[in-house]
Protein backbone atom coordinates (compact mmCIF):
# COMPACT_ATOMS: atom_id res chain seq x y z
CA UNK A 1 0.00 0.00 0.00
CA UNK A 2 1.25 3.44 -0.92
CA UNK A 3 2.03 5.97 1.88
CA UNK A 4 -0.88 8.32 2.60
CA UNK A 5 1.25 11.40 1.89
CA UNK A 6 1.98 10.14 -1.62
CA UNK A 7 -1.66 9.23 -2.26
CA UNK A 8 -2.86 12.64 -1.12
CA UNK A 9 -0.64 14.35 -3.71
CA UNK A 10 -2.27 12.38 -6.55
CA UNK A 11 -3.79 14.52 -9.32
CA UNK A 12 -7.58 13.91 -9.50
CA UNK A 13 -10.10 15.30 -12.04
CA UNK A 14 -13.85 15.35 -11.33
CA UNK A 15 -16.11 15.43 -14.43
CA UNK A 16 -19.85 16.15 -14.04
CA UNK A 17 -22.16 18.48 -15.95
CA UNK A 18 -23.66 19.62 -12.63
CA UNK A 19 -21.40 22.10 -10.84
CA UNK A 20 -22.98 21.26 -7.47
CA UNK A 21 -22.05 17.55 -7.79
CA UNK A 22 -18.47 18.54 -8.52
CA UNK A 23 -18.34 20.94 -5.58
CA UNK A 24 -19.72 18.40 -3.08
CA UNK A 25 -17.37 15.63 -4.22
CA UNK A 26 -14.37 17.96 -4.30
CA UNK A 27 -15.08 19.02 -0.71
CA UNK A 28 -15.33 15.36 0.34
CA UNK A 29 -11.94 14.54 -1.22
CA UNK A 30 -10.23 17.61 0.20
CA UNK A 31 -11.57 16.83 3.67
CA UNK A 32 -10.04 13.34 3.28
CA UNK A 33 -6.62 14.93 2.65
CA UNK A 34 -6.41 15.06 -1.16
CA UNK A 35 -4.79 18.32 -2.23
CA UNK A 36 -4.66 18.13 -6.04
CA UNK A 37 -8.35 18.03 -6.98
CA UNK A 38 -9.64 19.71 -10.16
CA UNK A 39 -13.14 19.87 -11.63
CA UNK A 40 -14.81 20.50 -14.99
CA UNK A 41 -18.38 20.57 -16.22
CA UNK A 42 -17.28 20.32 -19.87
CA UNK A 43 -16.76 16.69 -20.96
CA UNK A 44 -15.25 17.84 -24.29
CA UNK A 45 -12.33 19.42 -22.39
CA UNK A 46 -11.32 16.24 -20.53
CA UNK A 47 -8.71 14.92 -22.99
CA UNK A 48 -7.04 18.31 -23.36
CA UNK A 49 -6.88 18.72 -19.58
CA UNK A 50 -5.45 15.24 -19.16
CA UNK A 51 -2.75 15.87 -21.77
CA UNK A 52 -1.76 19.01 -19.87
CA UNK A 53 -1.91 17.71 -16.29
CA UNK A 54 -1.51 13.89 -16.59
CA UNK A 55 -4.10 13.01 -13.95
CA UNK A 56 -3.66 9.96 -11.73
CA UNK A 57 -7.42 9.36 -11.51
CA UNK A 58 -10.60 10.65 -13.17
CA UNK A 59 -14.05 10.46 -11.58
CA UNK A 60 -16.53 10.53 -14.47
CA UNK A 61 -20.29 10.98 -14.63
CA UNK A 62 -21.84 8.82 -17.32
CA UNK A 63 -24.90 10.87 -18.33
CA UNK A 64 -23.90 14.27 -19.71
CA UNK A 65 -25.11 16.40 -22.62
CA UNK A 66 -23.05 17.02 -25.77
CA UNK A 67 -20.59 14.23 -24.91
CA UNK A 68 -21.50 11.32 -22.62
CA UNK A 69 -19.16 9.34 -20.42
CA UNK A 70 -18.73 6.57 -23.00
CA UNK A 71 -17.44 9.07 -25.54
CA UNK A 72 -15.03 10.50 -22.96
CA UNK A 73 -13.71 6.99 -22.22
CA UNK A 74 -13.17 6.39 -25.94
CA UNK A 75 -11.26 9.68 -26.29
CA UNK A 76 -9.08 8.90 -23.26
CA UNK A 77 -8.28 5.48 -24.69
CA UNK A 78 -6.77 7.14 -27.75
CA UNK A 79 -4.12 8.88 -25.64
CA UNK A 80 -3.76 6.29 -22.87
CA UNK A 81 -3.83 3.06 -24.89
CA UNK A 82 -0.57 1.79 -23.39
CA UNK A 83 -1.05 3.27 -19.90
CA UNK A 84 -2.99 2.41 -16.77
CA UNK A 85 -5.38 5.33 -16.13
CA UNK A 86 -8.01 4.60 -13.47
CA UNK A 87 -11.43 6.05 -14.32
CA UNK A 88 -14.12 5.70 -11.67
CA UNK A 89 -17.58 5.98 -13.28
CA UNK A 90 -20.51 7.36 -11.28
CA UNK A 91 -24.02 6.74 -12.60
CA UNK A 92 -27.57 6.27 -11.41
CA UNK A 93 -28.09 3.74 -14.23
CA UNK A 94 -27.07 0.45 -12.65
CA UNK A 95 -27.52 -1.40 -15.94
CA UNK A 96 -24.66 0.61 -17.47
CA UNK A 97 -22.02 -0.92 -15.19
CA UNK A 98 -20.87 -3.71 -17.53
CA UNK A 99 -20.83 -1.42 -20.57
CA UNK A 100 -18.77 1.16 -18.69
CA UNK A 101 -16.20 -1.39 -17.59
CA UNK A 102 -15.94 -2.78 -21.13
CA UNK A 103 -15.43 0.77 -22.41
CA UNK A 104 -12.35 1.19 -20.23
CA UNK A 105 -13.53 2.27 -16.79
CA UNK A 106 -11.61 0.63 -13.95
CA UNK A 107 -14.50 0.77 -11.46
CA UNK A 108 -18.21 1.65 -11.27
CA UNK A 109 -20.17 3.16 -8.39
CA UNK A 110 -23.93 3.68 -8.44
CA UNK A 111 -25.51 6.96 -7.41
CA UNK A 112 -26.37 7.84 -4.75
CA UNK A 113 -23.05 6.58 -3.39
CA UNK A 114 -21.84 6.07 0.13
CA UNK A 115 -18.99 8.56 0.80
CA UNK A 116 -16.95 6.00 2.74
CA UNK A 117 -17.24 3.45 -0.07
CA UNK A 118 -16.27 6.05 -2.67
CA UNK A 119 -13.17 7.05 -0.69
CA UNK A 120 -12.22 3.39 -0.24
CA UNK A 121 -12.54 2.59 -3.95
CA UNK A 122 -10.73 5.76 -4.93
CA UNK A 123 -7.81 4.89 -2.64
CA UNK A 124 -7.57 1.38 -4.09
CA UNK A 125 -7.50 2.72 -7.63
CA UNK A 126 -4.78 5.25 -6.73
CA UNK A 127 -2.72 2.50 -5.05
CA UNK A 128 -2.69 0.56 -8.31
CA UNK A 129 -2.02 3.66 -10.43
CA UNK A 130 0.95 4.88 -8.37
CA UNK A 131 2.38 1.38 -8.08
CA UNK A 132 2.07 1.06 -11.85
CA UNK A 133 3.87 4.37 -12.31
CA UNK A 134 6.71 3.29 -10.00
CA UNK A 135 7.04 -0.06 -11.74
CA UNK A 136 6.96 1.56 -15.17
CA UNK A 137 9.58 4.12 -14.14
CA UNK A 138 11.78 1.29 -12.84
CA UNK A 139 11.25 -0.61 -16.09
CA UNK A 140 12.17 2.46 -18.09
CA UNK A 141 15.33 2.85 -16.05
CA UNK A 142 16.19 -0.81 -16.52
CA UNK A 143 15.63 -0.38 -20.26
CA UNK A 144 17.83 2.74 -20.38
CA UNK A 145 20.73 1.85 -18.06
CA UNK A 146 23.26 -0.94 -18.01
CA UNK A 147 22.61 -3.19 -15.03
CA UNK A 148 26.27 -4.19 -14.66
CA UNK A 149 27.94 -0.76 -14.58
CA UNK A 150 24.99 1.56 -13.89
CA UNK A 151 25.91 3.63 -16.94
CA UNK A 152 23.42 4.77 -19.58
CA UNK A 153 23.08 2.20 -22.35
CA UNK A 154 23.43 2.75 -26.07
CA UNK A 155 19.75 3.59 -26.55
CA UNK A 156 19.65 6.34 -23.91
CA UNK A 157 23.03 7.76 -24.94
CA UNK A 158 22.00 7.88 -28.60
CA UNK A 159 18.67 9.54 -27.78
CA UNK A 160 20.34 12.34 -25.82
CA UNK A 161 23.38 12.79 -28.06
CA UNK A 162 21.79 15.25 -30.52
CA UNK A 163 20.68 17.56 -27.69
CA UNK A 164 24.13 17.47 -26.09
CA UNK A 165 25.84 18.29 -29.38
CA UNK A 166 23.44 21.18 -30.03
CA UNK A 167 23.96 22.56 -26.52
CA UNK A 168 27.73 22.57 -27.04
CA UNK A 169 27.63 24.65 -30.21
CA UNK A 170 29.48 26.58 -31.54
CA UNK A 171 32.29 24.72 -29.79
CA UNK A 172 33.34 21.33 -31.22
CA UNK A 173 32.73 17.96 -29.56
CA UNK A 174 34.43 14.57 -29.78
CA UNK A 175 32.87 11.11 -29.52
CA UNK A 176 35.17 8.35 -28.28
CA UNK A 177 34.24 4.68 -28.66
CA UNK A 178 36.39 2.58 -26.36
CA UNK A 179 36.82 -1.18 -26.76
CA UNK A 180 38.68 -3.40 -24.26
CA UNK A 181 41.39 -5.43 -26.00
CA UNK A 182 41.41 -9.18 -25.41
CA UNK A 183 38.19 -9.24 -23.39
CA UNK A 184 37.00 -12.52 -24.92
CA UNK A 185 40.14 -14.24 -23.63
CA UNK A 186 39.37 -13.01 -20.09
CA UNK A 187 35.89 -14.54 -20.23
CA UNK A 188 37.21 -17.77 -21.75
CA UNK A 189 40.09 -18.29 -19.31
CA UNK A 190 38.85 -16.72 -16.06
CA UNK A 191 35.09 -16.99 -16.47
CA UNK A 192 32.26 -14.50 -16.90
CA UNK A 193 32.23 -13.26 -13.26
CA UNK A 194 35.84 -12.14 -13.69
CA UNK A 195 34.94 -10.50 -17.00
CA UNK A 196 32.05 -8.65 -15.34
CA UNK A 197 34.43 -7.45 -12.64
CA UNK A 198 36.82 -6.07 -15.24
CA UNK A 199 33.99 -4.17 -16.95
CA UNK A 200 32.89 -2.64 -13.66
CA UNK A 201 36.46 -1.56 -12.87
CA UNK A 202 36.91 -0.13 -16.36
CA UNK A 203 33.66 1.84 -16.05
CA UNK A 204 34.85 3.24 -12.72
CA UNK A 205 38.18 4.31 -14.19
CA UNK A 206 36.55 5.93 -17.19
CA UNK A 207 34.14 7.77 -14.87
CA UNK A 208 37.07 9.01 -12.82
CA UNK A 209 38.92 10.26 -15.91
CA UNK A 210 35.95 11.84 -17.70
CA UNK A 211 35.81 15.66 -17.56
CA UNK A 212 32.84 17.06 -15.60
CA UNK A 213 30.92 17.89 -18.78
CA UNK A 214 31.52 14.49 -20.42
CA UNK A 215 28.88 11.79 -20.88
CA UNK A 216 29.74 8.12 -20.52
CA UNK A 217 27.77 5.03 -21.60
CA UNK A 218 28.22 1.32 -22.07
CA UNK A 219 27.31 0.44 -25.65
CA UNK A 220 27.41 -3.31 -25.13
CA UNK A 221 29.76 -6.15 -24.20
CA UNK A 222 33.20 -4.49 -23.80
CA UNK A 223 32.47 -1.27 -25.70
CA UNK A 224 32.02 2.12 -24.03
CA UNK A 225 31.20 5.59 -25.39
CA UNK A 226 32.42 8.93 -24.06
CA UNK A 227 31.23 12.28 -25.38
CA UNK A 228 33.54 15.24 -24.82
CA UNK A 229 31.33 18.29 -25.49
CA UNK A 230 32.28 21.95 -25.91
CA UNK A 231 36.02 21.49 -26.46
CA UNK A 232 38.13 24.61 -26.93
CA UNK A 233 39.56 22.87 -29.98
CA UNK A 234 39.10 19.40 -31.46
CA UNK A 235 42.65 18.35 -30.63
CA UNK A 236 41.85 18.61 -26.90
CA UNK A 237 40.44 15.09 -27.17
CA UNK A 238 44.02 13.82 -27.52
CA UNK A 239 44.67 14.61 -23.88
CA UNK A 240 41.71 12.51 -22.68
CA UNK A 241 42.72 9.63 -24.95
CA UNK A 242 46.24 9.69 -23.48
CA UNK A 243 44.79 9.72 -19.94
CA UNK A 244 42.61 6.70 -20.69
CA UNK A 245 45.51 4.72 -22.13
CA UNK A 246 47.77 5.64 -19.21
CA UNK A 247 45.12 4.76 -16.62
CA UNK A 248 44.91 1.21 -17.93
CA UNK A 249 48.58 0.67 -17.14
CA UNK A 250 47.42 0.52 -13.52
CA UNK A 251 46.93 -3.24 -12.91
CA UNK A 252 43.50 -4.83 -12.63
CA UNK A 253 43.13 -7.28 -9.76
CA UNK A 254 41.82 -10.49 -11.34
CA UNK A 255 41.33 -13.94 -9.79
CA UNK A 256 44.65 -15.22 -11.12
CA UNK A 257 46.64 -12.08 -10.22
CA UNK A 258 47.18 -8.53 -11.42
CA UNK A 259 46.94 -7.73 -15.13
CA UNK A 260 47.44 -4.59 -17.16
CA UNK A 261 44.93 -4.18 -19.98
CA UNK A 262 44.64 -1.94 -23.02
CA UNK A 263 41.89 -0.44 -25.14
CA UNK A 264 41.31 0.41 -28.77
CA UNK A 265 39.72 3.82 -29.31
CA UNK A 266 37.90 5.28 -32.30
CA UNK A 267 37.25 9.03 -32.40
CA UNK A 268 34.88 11.09 -34.56
CA UNK A 269 34.58 14.88 -34.30
CA UNK A 270 31.52 17.13 -34.39
CA UNK A 271 30.98 19.07 -36.60
CA UNK A 272 34.27 18.42 -38.46
CA UNK A 273 33.39 14.83 -39.38
CA UNK A 274 29.61 14.67 -38.96
CA UNK A 275 26.80 17.13 -38.32
CA UNK A 276 24.23 14.72 -36.88
CA UNK A 277 24.31 12.26 -33.99
CA UNK A 278 23.66 9.04 -35.93
CA UNK A 279 26.43 9.73 -38.44
CA UNK A 280 28.82 10.71 -35.66
CA UNK A 281 28.28 7.33 -33.95
CA UNK A 282 28.70 5.49 -37.25
CA UNK A 283 31.94 7.30 -38.04
CA UNK A 284 33.31 6.63 -34.55
CA UNK A 285 32.56 2.93 -35.08
CA UNK A 286 34.44 2.98 -38.38
CA UNK A 287 37.43 4.57 -36.63
CA UNK A 288 37.23 1.97 -33.85
CA UNK A 289 37.26 -0.85 -36.39
CA UNK A 290 40.42 0.58 -37.91
CA UNK A 291 42.02 0.91 -34.47
CA UNK A 292 41.27 -2.77 -33.76
CA UNK A 293 42.89 -3.75 -37.04
CA UNK A 294 46.06 -1.91 -36.09
CA UNK A 295 46.44 -3.98 -32.92
CA UNK A 296 46.10 -3.41 -29.19
CA UNK A 297 46.31 0.01 -27.52
CA UNK A 298 45.67 2.04 -30.67
CA UNK A 299 43.60 5.19 -31.11
CA UNK A 300 42.35 6.13 -34.58
CA UNK A 301 40.62 9.30 -35.68
CA UNK A 302 37.99 9.05 -38.39
CA UNK A 303 38.83 10.08 -41.95
CA UNK A 304 36.55 10.17 -44.98
CA UNK A 305 38.80 7.61 -46.66
CA UNK A 306 37.76 5.19 -43.89
CA UNK A 307 34.12 5.82 -44.70
CA UNK A 308 34.71 5.02 -48.36
CA UNK A 309 36.46 1.80 -47.34
CA UNK A 310 33.65 0.92 -44.93
CA UNK A 311 31.07 1.52 -47.64
CA UNK A 312 33.08 -0.66 -50.02
CA UNK A 313 33.36 -3.38 -47.39
CA UNK A 314 29.61 -3.26 -46.71
CA UNK A 315 28.77 -3.48 -50.41
CA UNK A 316 31.24 -6.33 -50.86
CA UNK A 317 29.77 -8.19 -47.89
CA UNK A 318 26.25 -7.87 -49.29
CA UNK A 319 27.49 -9.04 -52.70
CA UNK A 320 29.17 -12.04 -51.05
CA UNK A 321 25.94 -13.00 -49.32
CA UNK A 322 24.23 -12.86 -52.69
CA UNK A 323 27.07 -14.89 -54.19
CA UNK A 324 26.45 -17.62 -51.60
CA UNK A 325 22.73 -17.65 -52.38
CA UNK A 326 23.16 -17.45 -56.16
CA UNK A 327 26.07 -19.96 -56.40
CA UNK A 328 28.43 -17.48 -58.05
CA UNK A 329 31.65 -19.16 -56.85
CA UNK A 330 33.82 -21.48 -58.90
CA UNK A 331 36.81 -23.71 -58.16
CA UNK A 332 40.03 -23.45 -60.10
CA UNK A 333 42.81 -26.00 -59.74
CA UNK A 334 46.58 -25.43 -59.64
CA UNK A 335 48.74 -28.54 -60.22
CA UNK A 336 51.46 -29.80 -57.88
CA UNK A 337 54.43 -31.39 -59.64
CA UNK A 338 56.81 -34.02 -58.29
CA UNK A 339 60.40 -32.82 -58.76
CA UNK A 340 61.79 -36.33 -59.12
CA UNK A 341 59.58 -37.39 -62.04
CA UNK A 342 58.16 -34.10 -63.29
CA UNK A 343 54.65 -35.60 -63.17
CA UNK A 344 51.56 -34.01 -61.66
CA UNK A 345 50.85 -35.63 -58.31
CA UNK A 346 48.04 -33.43 -57.05
CA UNK A 347 46.28 -30.12 -57.30
CA UNK A 348 45.04 -27.39 -54.98
CA UNK A 349 41.43 -26.21 -55.22
CA UNK A 350 41.30 -22.41 -55.25
CA UNK A 351 38.14 -20.38 -54.78
CA UNK A 352 37.29 -17.86 -57.50
CA UNK A 353 34.46 -15.32 -57.74
CA UNK A 354 33.29 -13.63 -60.92
CA UNK A 355 31.11 -10.88 -59.45
CA UNK A 356 28.25 -9.92 -61.80
CA UNK A 357 28.81 -6.45 -63.23
CA UNK A 358 32.30 -6.18 -61.70
CA UNK A 359 34.31 -9.08 -63.07
CA UNK A 360 36.73 -11.35 -61.24
CA UNK A 361 37.39 -10.29 -57.64
CA UNK A 362 40.81 -11.01 -56.15
CA UNK A 363 40.75 -13.77 -53.50
CA UNK A 364 42.94 -11.49 -51.36
CA UNK A 365 39.99 -9.10 -51.21
CA UNK A 366 37.03 -11.38 -50.60
CA UNK A 367 38.34 -14.44 -48.72
CA UNK A 368 39.34 -12.48 -45.57
CA UNK A 369 35.85 -10.98 -45.54
CA UNK A 370 34.32 -14.46 -45.78
CA UNK A 371 36.35 -15.42 -42.71
CA UNK A 372 35.50 -12.27 -40.73
CA UNK A 373 31.76 -12.61 -41.35
CA UNK A 374 31.62 -16.36 -40.76
CA UNK A 375 30.39 -17.05 -44.29
CA UNK A 376 33.56 -19.11 -44.77
CA UNK A 377 31.82 -22.00 -42.96
CA UNK A 378 29.09 -22.22 -45.60
CA UNK A 379 31.43 -21.51 -48.50
CA UNK A 380 34.06 -23.89 -47.11
CA UNK A 381 31.52 -26.71 -46.96
CA UNK A 382 30.63 -26.00 -50.60
CA UNK A 383 34.32 -26.11 -51.57
CA UNK A 384 34.77 -29.50 -49.88
CA UNK A 385 31.65 -30.82 -51.63
CA UNK A 386 32.79 -29.59 -55.06
CA UNK A 387 36.33 -30.84 -54.55
CA UNK A 388 35.08 -34.34 -53.66
CA UNK A 389 32.79 -34.31 -56.67
CA UNK A 390 35.76 -33.42 -58.89
CA UNK A 391 37.93 -36.10 -57.28
CA UNK A 392 35.25 -38.65 -58.16
CA UNK A 393 35.16 -37.45 -61.78
CA UNK A 394 38.94 -37.60 -62.14
CA UNK A 395 39.05 -41.03 -60.51
CA UNK A 396 37.00 -42.31 -63.47
CA UNK A 397 39.01 -40.36 -66.07
CA UNK A 398 41.75 -42.13 -68.10
CA UNK A 399 44.29 -39.63 -66.78
CA UNK A 400 43.23 -39.95 -63.14
CA UNK A 401 42.99 -40.25 -60.27
CA UNK A 402 44.35 -36.92 -59.00
CA UNK A 403 44.44 -35.85 -55.32
CA UNK A 404 42.91 -32.47 -54.46
CA UNK A 405 43.90 -30.21 -51.58
CA UNK A 406 41.38 -27.85 -49.97
CA UNK A 407 42.17 -24.89 -47.72
CA UNK A 408 40.46 -24.90 -44.32
CA UNK A 409 40.05 -21.72 -42.25
CA UNK A 410 40.21 -21.56 -38.46
CA UNK A 411 36.52 -20.54 -38.35
CA UNK A 412 35.62 -23.95 -39.82
CA UNK A 413 37.22 -25.68 -36.83
CA UNK A 414 35.32 -23.59 -34.29
CA UNK A 415 32.03 -24.34 -36.07
CA UNK A 416 32.39 -28.02 -35.09
CA UNK A 417 30.87 -29.29 -38.36
CA UNK A 418 34.08 -29.86 -40.31
CA UNK A 419 34.30 -33.60 -39.62
CA UNK A 420 30.70 -34.28 -40.60
CA UNK A 421 31.04 -32.07 -43.70
CA UNK A 422 34.07 -34.03 -44.91
CA UNK A 423 32.65 -37.43 -43.95
CA UNK A 424 29.36 -36.84 -45.73
CA UNK A 425 31.07 -35.55 -48.88
CA UNK A 426 33.39 -38.59 -49.00
CA UNK A 427 30.47 -40.97 -48.61
CA UNK A 428 28.26 -39.14 -51.06
CA UNK A 429 30.85 -39.31 -53.86
CA UNK A 430 32.32 -42.69 -52.87
CA UNK A 431 35.96 -41.58 -53.13
CA UNK A 432 39.18 -42.75 -51.53
CA UNK A 433 39.75 -40.42 -48.52
CA UNK A 434 43.48 -40.34 -49.29
CA UNK A 435 42.69 -38.37 -52.44
CA UNK A 436 41.46 -35.45 -50.30
CA UNK A 437 43.97 -33.27 -48.47
CA UNK A 438 43.14 -30.44 -46.09
CA UNK A 439 45.58 -27.52 -45.94
CA UNK A 440 45.61 -25.65 -42.64
CA UNK A 441 47.69 -22.57 -41.81
CA UNK A 442 49.90 -22.47 -38.73
CA UNK A 443 47.81 -19.71 -37.16
CA UNK A 444 44.63 -21.76 -37.63
CA UNK A 445 46.30 -24.73 -35.95
CA UNK A 446 47.25 -22.70 -32.92
CA UNK A 447 43.92 -20.89 -32.34
CA UNK A 448 42.74 -23.79 -30.18
CA UNK A 449 45.37 -26.51 -30.10
CA UNK A 450 43.30 -29.10 -28.23
CA UNK A 451 40.20 -28.82 -30.39
CA UNK A 452 42.13 -28.55 -33.66
CA UNK A 453 44.31 -31.56 -32.84
CA UNK A 454 41.24 -33.65 -31.99
CA UNK A 455 39.47 -32.65 -35.21
CA UNK A 456 42.52 -33.35 -37.39
CA UNK A 457 43.09 -36.69 -35.66
CA UNK A 458 39.53 -37.73 -36.48
CA UNK A 459 39.98 -36.69 -40.12
CA UNK A 460 43.35 -38.46 -40.28
CA UNK A 461 41.79 -41.64 -38.94
CA UNK A 462 39.25 -41.42 -41.77
CA UNK A 463 42.18 -41.48 -44.22
CA UNK A 464 42.19 -37.78 -45.15
CA UNK A 465 45.64 -36.24 -45.68
CA UNK A 466 46.71 -33.12 -43.71
CA UNK A 467 49.12 -30.40 -44.84
CA UNK A 468 50.38 -27.29 -43.05
CA UNK A 469 50.05 -24.32 -45.38
CA UNK A 470 52.26 -21.20 -45.44
CA UNK A 471 54.84 -22.93 -43.24
CA UNK A 472 57.54 -20.63 -41.93
CA UNK A 473 55.35 -17.59 -41.37
CA UNK A 474 54.01 -18.59 -37.95
CA UNK A 475 55.29 -20.78 -35.12
CA UNK A 476 57.47 -23.06 -37.27
CA UNK A 477 58.22 -25.27 -34.30
CA UNK A 478 59.03 -28.95 -34.12
CA UNK A 479 57.31 -29.03 -30.73
CA UNK A 480 53.91 -28.07 -32.04
CA UNK A 481 54.20 -30.34 -35.08
CA UNK A 482 54.14 -33.32 -32.73
CA UNK A 483 50.61 -32.37 -31.64
CA UNK A 484 49.09 -32.79 -35.09
CA UNK A 485 48.78 -35.62 -37.62
CA UNK A 486 50.52 -34.05 -40.63
CA UNK A 487 52.10 -35.53 -43.75
CA UNK A 488 53.07 -32.40 -45.74
CA UNK A 489 54.59 -28.97 -45.18
CA UNK A 490 54.06 -26.20 -47.73
CA UNK A 491 56.81 -23.58 -47.74
CA UNK A 492 55.29 -20.11 -47.89
CA UNK A 493 55.74 -18.14 -51.10
CA UNK A 494 57.48 -15.36 -49.13
CA UNK A 495 60.59 -17.58 -48.85
CA UNK A 496 60.46 -18.68 -52.49
CA UNK A 497 60.02 -15.32 -54.18
CA UNK A 498 63.68 -14.20 -53.97
CA UNK A 499 65.35 -17.61 -54.28
CA UNK A 500 68.19 -18.25 -54.77
CA UNK A 501 69.53 -14.69 -54.46
CA UNK A 502 68.34 -13.93 -50.92
CA UNK A 503 70.69 -15.81 -48.61
CA UNK A 504 68.37 -15.62 -45.60
CA UNK A 505 65.41 -17.05 -47.52
CA UNK A 506 67.63 -19.75 -48.99
CA UNK A 507 68.78 -20.77 -45.52
CA UNK A 508 65.18 -20.94 -44.24
CA UNK A 509 64.13 -23.10 -47.19
CA UNK A 510 67.02 -25.52 -46.67
CA UNK A 511 66.22 -25.75 -42.96
CA UNK A 512 62.51 -26.42 -43.54
CA UNK A 513 63.26 -29.17 -46.11
CA UNK A 514 65.78 -30.84 -43.79
CA UNK A 515 63.48 -30.61 -40.78
CA UNK A 516 60.47 -31.96 -42.67
CA UNK A 517 62.40 -34.91 -44.08
CA UNK A 518 63.74 -35.74 -40.62
CA UNK A 519 60.07 -36.06 -39.57
CA UNK A 520 59.27 -38.08 -42.71
CA UNK A 521 57.09 -35.27 -44.08
CA UNK A 522 56.79 -34.26 -47.73
CA UNK A 523 57.64 -30.69 -48.71
CA UNK A 524 55.81 -28.56 -51.27
CA UNK A 525 57.18 -25.19 -52.38
CA UNK A 526 54.41 -22.84 -53.52
CA UNK A 527 54.73 -19.80 -55.73
CA UNK A 528 57.50 -21.18 -57.95
CA UNK A 529 57.83 -18.97 -61.03
CA UNK A 530 61.38 -19.23 -62.37
CA UNK A 531 63.80 -21.90 -63.56
CA UNK A 532 66.32 -20.69 -60.95
CA UNK A 533 63.86 -21.31 -58.14
CA UNK A 534 63.10 -24.76 -59.51
CA UNK A 535 66.75 -25.66 -59.85
CA UNK A 536 67.53 -24.55 -56.30
CA UNK A 537 64.61 -26.48 -54.82
CA UNK A 538 65.52 -29.56 -56.86
CA UNK A 539 69.12 -29.43 -55.69
CA UNK A 540 67.98 -29.43 -52.05
CA UNK A 541 65.52 -32.31 -52.48
CA UNK A 542 62.23 -30.44 -52.26
CA UNK A 543 59.55 -33.03 -53.06
CA UNK A 544 56.97 -31.01 -54.99
CA UNK A 545 56.46 -27.56 -56.45
CA UNK A 546 53.38 -25.51 -57.23
CA UNK A 547 53.30 -22.24 -59.12
CA UNK A 548 53.06 -20.32 -62.37
CA UNK A 549 56.28 -21.81 -63.72
CA UNK A 550 54.34 -24.98 -64.49
CA UNK A 551 50.75 -23.75 -64.56
CA UNK A 552 48.46 -20.99 -63.41
CA UNK A 553 45.21 -22.06 -61.66
CA UNK A 554 42.86 -23.62 -64.23
CA UNK A 555 39.14 -24.25 -64.55
CA UNK A 556 38.17 -27.90 -64.03
CA UNK A 557 37.74 -28.56 -67.77
CA UNK A 558 41.22 -27.24 -68.62
CA UNK A 559 42.72 -29.14 -65.70
CA UNK A 560 41.12 -32.31 -67.06
CA UNK A 561 42.76 -31.72 -70.46
CA UNK A 562 46.13 -31.24 -68.76
CA UNK A 563 45.60 -34.49 -66.87
CA UNK A 564 44.76 -36.42 -70.03
CA UNK A 565 47.82 -35.02 -71.80
CA UNK A 566 50.00 -36.29 -68.94
CA UNK A 567 51.67 -32.86 -68.94
CA UNK A 568 54.91 -32.84 -66.96
CA UNK A 569 58.13 -30.96 -66.32
CA UNK A 570 61.22 -32.16 -68.16
CA UNK A 571 63.75 -33.16 -65.57
CA UNK A 572 67.48 -33.27 -66.26
CA UNK A 573 69.17 -35.67 -63.87
CA UNK A 574 71.54 -34.02 -61.42
CA UNK A 575 70.62 -30.49 -62.42
CA UNK A 576 67.19 -29.94 -60.99
CA UNK A 577 64.72 -28.63 -63.55
CA UNK A 578 66.04 -27.27 -66.81
CA UNK A 579 62.85 -26.74 -68.73
CA UNK A 580 59.16 -27.53 -68.46
CA UNK A 581 55.72 -27.16 -69.87
CA UNK A 582 54.29 -23.79 -68.90
CA UNK A 583 50.57 -23.00 -69.20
Amino acid sequence: MMPAALLHRARILLVDDHELCNTVLAQLLRSAGYTEVSTTCDPTAVTALHRRHAYDLIVLDLQMPDMDGFQVLAALHQIEADQYLPVLVLSSQHESKLAALEAGAKDFLAKPYDPGELLSRLRNLLDVRLLYNDTRAYGQRMASYDSLTGLPNRQLFSQSLAAQLAAAQPLPSALLLIDLDGFTAINDTLGYPAGDGVLRLLAQRLNRLAPPSASLARFGNDEFAMLLPALEQSSDSNRVVAMIQAALHEPFNLPDGCHTLSVSIGVALYPDDAVDAATLIRYAHIALQRARQEGSNHCTYFTYAMNEQAQHRYQLEQALRQACAQHEFELYYQPKVHLGSGRMVGTEALLRWNRPGHGVVSPVEFIPLLEQTGMIVEVGAWVIEQACRQIALWAQDPGGPLPVAVNVASRQFTDNTLVSTVSEALQRHQINPALLSLEVTESALMDDVTRTAATLSTLWAMGVRIAIDDFGTGYSSLAYLRHFPVDTLKIDIAFIRELPHNADDAAVVRAIIAMAHSLKLKVVAEGVETAEQLAYLGNYDCDQIQGYYFSRPLAAAMMTQLLRQDARLNVQPGAGIASGQRL
